[in-house]
């Protein structure tokens, strides 16, 4: 759900959306989990020991949400579960039907 072009990395991709529309058959439904935030990035991976690290993007829950609508997704449920400790992200969950 990233647009990875330079410049552009920290904004959700409506091109994504639009591909999940095409292959969710009607009435059939989109489950999504991310990491919820204000669009920032974030350096993950130092905590699963495999000396690999990778790029995260804490998602605007709204921006989700009205990319999944604009790709002709209704939302079903929308939620968030608060981060466990001081630093993490809120866990945003979105289900939403075609």
């Amino acid at each position: 759900m990233v647009d990875a072009r330079p410049g552009r990395a920290s904004l959700v991709s409506s091109g994504a959306f639009a591909e999940l529309a095409r292959v969710v058959k009607p009435g059939g439904y989109l489950v999504s989990a991310f990491k919820a935030g204000d669009g920032s990035l974030h350096r993950a991976g130092r905590s699963t020991g495999l000396d690999v690290e990778f790029d995260t993007y804490w998602l605007p829950p709204a921006e989700v949400e009205r990319l999944a609508t604009a790709a002709g997704f209704a939302t079903v449920f929308w939620g968030g579960v608060p981060p466990e400790k001081e630093g993490a992200s809120t866990h945003g969950y979105l289900i939403a039907r075609k």
